[in-house]
C-alpha cells in the first residue's frame, strides 16, 4: 500500500475473478468469501492465475477497480519480460478520437511491429474498451477484423470493458473463434472482509467500531464496492459515525452507485441522458419488475429469443416518471443507461441483473413508496394467497414497512404470521429494533401464545423499553446453536454484547424456541440470499 502527499490512500488488494455468470460466494456476512481459504475449483481467482488463458474479456461495473487490476496485471508481466521470450503492452483506449489513430497505436506502433518481427510472445492489455466505444461505435468489429492478421500463436490479449457494453456478438464471438477454449469471459468480484480492514488500517479507522456501525446500518452491500466503500469512510471521517437511519444510507448508497465515476467520462461530457436521480427512479422500476415480478435478469440481447424467467428491456421502457428531477418518458436506452451502473452485474451472456440483491429490495420498496402505492396493493403483492409473506419477498417487505406506516400497519393487520414473518425474518429492518415495555407484560402474554404476543409487541414499537428486543434476544440465541463463532462475533458487533436485565433474560427464556420455531416453519429458512442470514444482520 502506497499513500502520497494529499492524495486518498491506495490499497494493495489482491482481487478475484468469476467467470460471466457464475456464482460468487458471499456467505462471509455478506463479505466476499476468502477464496484462499477455499479449495472449490469454482473458487474466485486473480488474473495471475489466469495467466495460460490466451484471451480475457474482464468485466466488472464502474467503479469497481478493472483498469486498476488491469494495469497492476501489465506492470506484473513488464517485470517478467525477457528480450526474445516475452513482451507486455498495455494500451488505454479512451485516448483515442478516431479509428484511424485507433489503429495505428495499437497495431501498428513501435512495440508491436518489432513483434510481428521476432519470435516472442506478446501479452496485450487493452483497457477501458467501453470508454472506446462511445466515440468509436467501430472499434469492437475493427479488433475483432484485425486479430486474425497478427500471429496470434504468439499473441495474449486482455480487454477491460464495463459488463452492460461487452460486445459479446462481435468481439466476444471473434476472440473466441480465434482462441477457442483458451478464450474466457470472467467477472470482477467484489471485496472481501480483509479488504475492508486494509482500507480502514489506511485511513486509520478503528476497525471495530466502524464494523460495529456497518453491521448496525445494514450497509454491507455498500461496503463490497470500492465506489461506495469510499463514500462510507468519507462519511465516518467526516461524522465518526455512519448514519443512524438505514434508510438515509442506503438512498446515498444507490444514488453514489447510479453517479457517473468516470472522470475522464464527466470531463468530456459523457454522461449519458440522465442524472443521477434518474437512473435510480428507472432503476425502481427494474427492482420492482424484477424482484417483485419475480424475474431472474434483464435480457439484452434479441426480444424474440428472451427466456420466459427473464424480462425483455422493451417491457420496461414506457410512460413517464416524476420526481425531484425534470420529468421523463422512459425509453429503451435510459433502461440500458442505468444497468450500465454500479447497480448491476452479469448473470449470464446477454443476462443483466443485481449485483447485490439487497440493492434491488431497497429500491422496488422506495419506488412502490414513491408512486404512493396502496398499501393493500403493496400486501397484494407480498402476500402469499395461502397467507403470510412470501419469503422470497420478505426483504421487501421490511423496507415497504420501514418506509411507510401504513404498509407497516397492513402487515399488522393482514395476518399473524406476516407480522412474526416480518418483526423477526425480514433482511431489511431499518429502524432500531424496538423494545419491550416491562417483563410483567411479557409474563402474562405467554400464556396467549406466540402469535399473540408478537402482534402485542409490534403495536408497542413506538414506546420507549428497557429490555433487549425479542428480534435481538432470538437471533442470538439461534445463533449460538447454528452458527459459527465468526458469525456471532460479527452479530455482536452490529448490536454489542448481550447485557439485559436478568429478569428480562428469564422471561424471554420461556418462549424464544417456541419463536424461533414458528419462524422455521413460516419461512422454510430461504435462508442465506447472496450471503445475508435470515436476519439481515
Amino acid at each position: 500500500m502506497s499513500k502520497a502527499a494529499n492524495q486518498p490512500p491506495t490499497y494493495a488488494w489482491p482481487r478475484f475473478w468469476i467467470p460471466l455468470g457464475g456464482a460468487l460466494d458471499l456467505s462471509d456476512s455478506g463479505f466476499l468469501s476468502d477464496p484462499n481459504d477455499s479449495h472449490s475449483p469454482h473458487r474466485p481467482v486473480t488474473l495471475e492465475a489466469l495467466e495460460s488463458r490466451r484471451s480475457l474479456a474482464l468485466l466488472g461495473e464502474p467503479g469497481i477497480g478493472k483498469s486498476t487490476t488491469l494495469n497492476q496485471e501489465a506492470d506484473r508481466i513488464e517485470a517478467l519480460s525477457q528480450h526474445g521470450v516475452l513482451q507486455s503492452t498495455y494500451i488505454d483506449l479512451r485516448s483515442f478520437s478516431s479509428e484511424a489513430f485507433l489503429f495505428q497505436r495499437v497495431f501498428e506502433n513501435e512495440k508491436m511491429t518489432r513483434w510481428k518481427d521476432d519470435a516472442s510472445r506478446l501479452v496485450l492489455h487493452l483497457d477501458s474498451l467501453d470508454e472506446a466505444l462511445l466515440r468509436i461505435d467501430s472499434i469492437a468489429n475493427l479488433i475483432a477484423s484485425e486479430l486474425p492478421n497478427l500471429p496470434t500463436d504468439r499473441l495474449s490479449i486482455r480487454i477491460a470493458c464495463r459488463t452492460a457494453v461487452w460486445p459479446a456478438e462481435t468481439l466476444g464471438r471473434a476472440l473466441t473463434d480465434i482462441f477457442g477454449e483458451q478464450a474466457g469471459v470472467f467477472e470482477l468480484a467484489p471485496l472481501r472482509r480483509a479488504d475492508i480492514f486494509t482500507a480502514l488500517d489506511a485511513h486509520g479507522i478503528p476497525t471495530e467500531s466502524f464494523m460495529r456501525a456497518l453491521f448496525a446500518a445494514h450497509a454491507r452491500p455498500f461496503a463490497i464496492k470500492p465506489l461506495t466503500l469510499k463514500m462510507l469512510l468519507a462519511v465516518y471521517e467526516q461524522d465518526g459515525a455512519l448514519p443512524e437511519s438505514s434508510i438515509e444510507l442506503y438512498e446515498r448508497g444507490c444514488l453514489a452507485l447510479c453517479e457517473e465515476s468516470n472522470k475522464s467520462r464527466r470531463d468530456t461530457g459523457r454522461r449519458g441522458r440522465l442524472n443521477a436521480g434518474q437512473r435510480m427512479c428507472v432503476a425502481g422500476r427494474i427492482a420492482a419488475a424484477t424482484i417483485v415480478g419475480n424475474r431472474f435478469s434483464i435480457w439484452t440481447g434479441l426480444e424474440s429469443e428472451c427466456p420466459e424467467e427473464d424480462i425483455a428491456i422493451s417491457a420496461l421502457a414506457g410512460s413517464e416518471e416524476t420526481g425531484d428531477f425534470a420529468s421523463f418518458v422512459v425509453s429503451d436506452d435510459d433502461i440500458r443507461e442505468t444497468l450500465d451502473t454500479g447497480l448491476f452485474g452479469a448473470h449470464g451472456e446477454q443476462q443483466m441483473g443485481w449485483a447485490h440483491r439487497g440493492y434491488g429490495e431497497f429500491l422496488a420498496a422506495h419506488y412502490l413508496h414513491a408512486r404512493h402505492i396502496p398499501a393493500a396493493t403493496i400486501l397484494k403483492a407480498i402476500r402469499h394467497p395461502a397467507g403470510g409473506l412470501i419469503p422470497q419477498l420478505s426483504g421487501v417487505a421490511g423496507w415497504a414497512a420501514s418506509l411507510d406506516d401504513a404498509v407497516r400497519a397492513a402487515l399488522i393487520r393482514a395476518s399473524r404470521v406476516a407480522s412474526l414473518t416480518w418483526l423477526v425474518c425480514s433482511v431489511s429492518v431499518i429502524s432500531r429494533p424496538t423494545r419491550f415495555r416491562n417483563s410483567d407484560t411479557v409474563r402474562r402474554r405467554q400464556a396467549s401464545g406466540c402469535a399473540r404476543l408478537i402482534a402485542d409487541y409490534a403495536r408497542r414499537c413506538s414506546q420507549q423499553g428497557r429490555n433487549r428486543s425479542l428480534t435481538r434476544s432470538a437471533r442470538l440465541k439461534e445463533m449460538k446453536a447454528t452458527t459459527t463463532a465468526a458469525d456471532q462475533r460479527a452479530y455482536r458487533w452490529a448490536i454489542g454484547q448481550p447485557v439485559a436485565a436478568h429478569s428480562a433474560r428469564r422471561s424471554l427464556r420461556s418462549y424464544v424456541p417456541l419463536l424461533i420455531v414458528t419462524v422455521v416453519w413460516c419461512t422454510g429458512w430461504c435462508a442465506r440470499s447472496n450471503g445475508f442470514a435470515v436476519s439481515g444482520w
